[in-house]
């Protein structure tokens, strides 16, 4: 063999194997739903606990069949996720980058265009209004930031772990 054929060979055989072991996902899914979000390790997650509620965020180092690791030292039992939280970042860049900013560019825009054409009020009436109602509809969107999927009502969690996939029987 060449060397440079046998070197290929090694490298893909050693990715190859990277890529075989077993995964295990956290999944937070509606019953009887299509709609999930799968986690596995390495991803972020934001829970809050049923008890003590606390609010724990961190990357995921270890997934079990009863409970999941955070940041290698926060055990927290499946039983004791009362929600999972995930970031909307639509609605985040919608009400800070639209509404908060652009209100306050307006109303900076309008002001500088006061100055240069040395308008008596410099800022009327109607622009004071609705730059407050752009950056006060922005900060009133902040609840939206953040999804919460309750554990205890409509969603359910389940650990899939392909390690533990049974044998066809035939």
């Amino acid at each position: 063999m060449k060397p440079l054929f046998r070197t290929g060979l090694f490298l893909f055989l050693l990715i190859f194997s990277f890529s075989i072991y077993g995964q295990q996902y956290l999944v937070v899914q509606k019953p009887g739903k299509v709609k999930n979000f799968k986690y596995e390790v390495g991803d972020e997650i934001m829970i809050n606990t049923r008890k003590g509620d606390l609010t724990l965020s961190g990357e995921i180092t270890d997934i079990s069949d009863t409970c999941v690791t955070i940041n290698t030292y926060i055990d927290v039992g499946l039983s004791n996720i009362a929600k999972v939280l995930r970031p909307r970042r639509f609605f985040t860049k919608l009400s800070k980058l639209f509404f908060i900013r652009g209100g306050i560019a307006y109303v900076t825009i309008v002001g500088i265009n006061g100055i240069i054409n040395n308008d008596s009020p410099l800022i009327d009436e109607q622009t004071l209004t609705i730059s407050a109602s752009m950056v006060a509809i922005g900060l009133a969107m902040k609840p939206l930031y953040i999804r919460k999927l309750d554990t205890t009502g409509k969603w359910a969690l389940k650990v899939i772990d392909f390690d533990n996939i049974p044998d066809e029987q035939k």
